[in-house]
């Protein structure tokens, strides 16, 4: 996927570096870093990857927060450095399979370079692509489909109808949305924001990541509904600027 605009190509000048996003030979998953000593992947739940990872060729929504996986390195003692259109608290932490997690968050558009150094020096570095959306496409997904973040086959419309179901269950349908831009899709990881406008007696969302309930408001590019009672609600989506009413008629 081309991320290089003639605008990222003067940014990365100004901060030498790279101008476009680096083409992985890592079989897709993962992007080597600047020393060739690590490998790094964006860790996101709509990454398809082995290791549930995008490489660092998959462009960023402004306004993202997500963590990068790093391999081969000693996490211990390990601090970051941001710069460019990226930010953190310079703080990483070991994961279970001792992998270094580094938490970001995209502030702008362009090139964003995250920097590793211990005790010894200088580790290793690998820039992320952080892009504007400009465009917000929302609907239903039918949970079993295959599913990433370009979202391939969300149902797109103003309306969508979701069956009632019994309970505290969650629909076999998520809500979500594409962002993108005049160049294509964008990962937005947790940058949409979801609430209930109205009709909250009959359906509840929540998000998809662990010790979440159901209620009036949510994040991600996708989320879990509760379409209790037949009616209809107005859900709306919120990335930046850009908004999307969405009316949910739950149906017998």
């Amino acid at each position: 996927m081309r991320v290089c605009t003639q605008r990222l190509v003067l940014v990365a000048a100004l901060l030498g570096v790279a101008a476009c996003a680096p083409t992985s030979d890592l079989g897709g998953d993962w992007t080597r870093g600047e020393r060739g000593i690590t490998r790094w992947q964006i860790d996101d739940g709509l990454c398809p990857g082995i290791g549930g990872g995008c490489s660092f060729d998959v462009p960023i929504a402004v306004g993202a927060s997500v963590e990068l996986e790093v391999d081969g390195i000693d996490g211990v003692a390990v601090t970051a450095e941001f710069t460019g259109g990226i930010a953190g608290n310079g703080r990483v932490r070991v994961d279970d399979d001792s992998n270094t997690i580094v938490p970001i968050r995209v502030v702008s558009e362009g090139p964003g370079r995250t920097a590793l150094s211990d005790t010894s020096g200088f580790l290793d570095a690998a820039t992320v692509y952080g892009r504007q959306p400009t465009r917000l496409d929302c609907g239903r997904y039918e949970i079993g489909r295959s599913i990433d973040w370009r979202l391939r086959e969300l149902e797109i419309g103003d309306a969508v109808e979701l069956p009632v179901v019994t309970g505290s269950a969650s629909s076999d349908y998520v809500l979500a949305c594409r962002a993108s831009d005049a160049e294509g899709p964008i990962l937005s990881a947790d940058a949409i924001a979801w609430t209930v406008v109205s009709g909250s007696e009959n359906l509840r969302i929540r998000s998809t990541g662990l010790f979440t309930s159901f209620g009036t408001s949510a994040s991600g590019a996708r989320i879990n509904v509760n379409p209790q009672a037949v009616g209809d609600a107005v859900v709306r989506a919120t990335l930046g600027a850009l908004s999307r009413d969405l009316t949910v008629h739950v149906v017998p």
